[in-house]
């Protein structure tokens, strides 16, 4: 069952009410929730996808005294209840010995122990729930036994085709542990599995060879991922579509960027096709239906949450200051932009983000992205204010020779940094919250965002426009030029994407420049845009789901 943003979100809140016994506030979300499928599955799968133990204890308690029929709740329960107690909590032994799952909670409570999962017994359902525990404990090894060992059983390929699908469903949640080589291998051995002469299993299996391959890439092994990128059959133009950003991706990280660069160019001439771009339409009408009517940005919860990072950080003798969008909010209009659905702060000095996030871990009030950490490389962290749902880019400010220097970290595998005249800060007040500013505002919007910052300009590309770019048209600007174009595309965004044109047409002439006739394509179609993705006359603009919350996941902003 897939684990929707709104349920991540309801589960890291249940949590947080647990960790802390805010009894009070704990009941009233019982009651708020309760009509909203509290005790249903998918709210019960989020919290042990996201490995919270309490609110999976106190969820399944609830099942088991509340369900009429209360299914696998009272083996969570007991399962959970022995991870949380480090020992094998009462009723354990309920639980049938020659089960999988009680295997991998023995293993998690005493790696190394003796029995061994050929041992095990159970229904296809039984090792699911095995390998479920194992990805969710971050146990990939024992994901690595199970898969080896059912590779030996006569399993139904229905069976394989679930073990597939929860595998690439918790791929998203594992972040970029090193343990992911594991879980591309497991990706492997499954696909294996599956029968290659049906074309009914083929959406499967190319599904599993580009999510291995992102999740080499997750873990810079970029050759597997060019391995498992060559493996997907592109039988469609979305195949050919995946293979070639997969392998401009594996190229990127292998530090090998003309071919990277080549391989973006080949994706924007087939993203050129009626059949791409009528996908890119469906994709931009199944989102805007899906947007919730209500966001969890307002200016009220992004003061709170500003001011709870100031106080979290404060013990480590740091100070949050206002940055990028945020600040240039505060100094045009006194208030968060419209169009923002995060914040941006800094602190200056890489060396203090050990201190800085180890102040932020220990409030308990934020989830970190840990996996941004990369000592002297680190120049932007992702968080969340758990109790708003707000997201927060932390950015670090290195001192370099005559600048302070940040940057972004993107996803795709590239560093794109920005150079700014040194500031010394000043005390603010932004959105109720008591914070900091660079002490000469002026000059650090204009470095970031030209003369011209007072006036608002909604097709402003700061990555590609701004003064403060560090090697404006090389290689890392040619390249987030392109993946700007790609996006503005897939999103329908005809203005904003003849303006990343123009700015690649003025670096044409430097190496990895685009081709003319290829910028000539894309301009006439950034021309008809609008008229191809408009809504079709019959389609009914539908109801937006008001369950699914707004997209707050951690990299959202810094890796846009």
């Amino acid at each position: 069952m897939p684990v929707t943003r709104a349920d991540q979100y309801r589960s890291a809140l249940l949590e947080q009410l647990l960790e802390q016994q805010r009894h009070t506030e704990l009941e009233d979300f019982v009651t708020q929730e309760w009509d909203k499928d509290l005790l249903g599955d998918a709210l019960l799968n989020a919290a042990r996808a996201l490995r919270f133990t309490k609110a999976v204890i106190f969820l399944s308690t609830l099942g088991v005294a509340n369900l009429e029929q209360s299914g696998d709740r009272a083996m969570w329960l007991v399962a959970y209840q022995s991870l949380a107690q480090g020992r094998e909590a009462e009723g354990f032994d309920t639980l049938a010995p020659q089960l999988p799952i009680v295997w991998v909670v023995r293993q998690i409570l005493q790696p190394g122990a003796s029995t061994a999962v050929q041992q095990c017994q159970g229904e296809a359902i039984d090792w699911l729930d095995a390998m479920e525990l194992s990805i969710d404990y971050l146990r990939l090894d024992l994901l690595e036994h199970i898969t080896q060992h059912l590779g030996t059983q006569d399993l139904p390929a229905n069976a394989w085709l679930v073990a597939a699908k929860t595998l690439i469903e918790r791929a998203r949640l594992l972040g970029a542990s090193q343990d992911l080589a594991r879980y591309a291998h497991c990706m492997e051995r499954i696909r294996q599995q599956i029968d290659t002469d049906s074309e009914e299993y083929a959406k499967i299996r190319n599904a599993l060879a580009a999510h291995a391959a992102r999740s080499y890439l997750k873990v810079q092994d970029a050759e597997s991922a060019k391995r498992m990128a060559l493996a997907i059959e592109p039988d469609t133009a979305m195949m050919r579509l995946e293979h070639l950003t997969c392998m401009a991706e594996a190229h990127c990280k292998a530090d090998e960027l003309p071919a990277s660069l080549g391989y973006l160019d080949k994706t924007l001439e087939l993203a050129l096709q009626p059949e791409i771009l009528q996908s890119f339409k469906e994709e931009k009408q199944k989102k805007k239906k899906s947007k919730s009517k209500d966001s969890t940005f307002s200016s009220d919860a992004a003061g709170q949450a500003l001011q709870a990072l100031q106080e979290a950080v404060a013990p480590s003798g740091q100070k949050v200051f206002l940055v990028s969008g945020t600040l240039l909010g505060y100094a045009r209009e006194g208030k968060v932009l419209g169009h923002d659905k995060d914040i941006d702060v800094g602190i200056v000095g890489w060396i203090n983000q050990f201190d800085v996030l180890n102040a932020i871990l220990s409030s308990r009030q934020f989830q970190v992205y840990i996996e941004t950490f990369a000592k002297k490389e680190t120049y932007v962290v992702p968080v969340l204010h758990i109790a708003t749902g707000i997201a927060i880019d932390l950015f670090f400010y290195h001192p370099e020779g005559d600048k302070y220097v940040t940057g972004i970290q993107h996803m795709f595998g590239y560093l794109q940094r920005f150079a700014f005249t040194p500031f010394e800060l000043q005390p603010i007040e932004f959105l109720g919250a008591q914070l900091y500013a660079p002490s000469d505002i002026e000059l650090k919007l204009r470095e970031n965002y030209g003369d011209s910052w007072r006036i608002s300009d909604p097709d402003y590309i700061s990555h590609l426009e701004s003064p403060s770019t560090v090697g404006m048209g090389g290689l890392v600007h040619q390249l987030v030029g392109r993946l700007t174009v790609y996006s503005c595309l897939r999103k329908g965004q005809p203005s904003k994407m003849l303006r990343a044109l123009s700015v690649l047409e003025q670096y044409q002439q430097h190496p990895g420049g685009m081709a003319p006739a290829l910028m000539q394509r894309l301009r006439d179609l950034a021309g008809r845009l609008d008229e191809l993705m408009a809504p079709d006359a019959a389609e009914n603009p539908g109801t937006p789901d008001s369950t699914e919350s707004p997209d707050t996941a951690l990299a959202q902003g810094a890796y846009a």
